[in-house]
């Protein structure tokens, strides 16, 4: 985070781990930034299986809409 605060990638890629790790809420906290600063990652968002444990929650599918 330190490295790349600015970066869209930074969260996406944070995002995936902790979902990974089964923190939801960090996980969701930091894909919203992402998604907020590189709407384009919606597409991948819905399609990357790092972020499933993601998918069938209401907050992430309004994101990712």
């Amino acid at each position: 985070m330190e490295m790349g605060p600015n970066l869209p990638e930074t969260y996406y890629d944070l995002a995936c781990y902790l979902s990974l790790s089964g923190q939801i809420d960090e996980a969701l906290k930091n894909i919203t930034t992402a998604l907020k600063m590189a709407p384009h990652y919606k597409g991948m968002a819905q399609k990357d299986t790092d972020l499933k444990n993601l998918w069938e929650l209401p907050e992430f599918k309004k994101l990712v809409k």
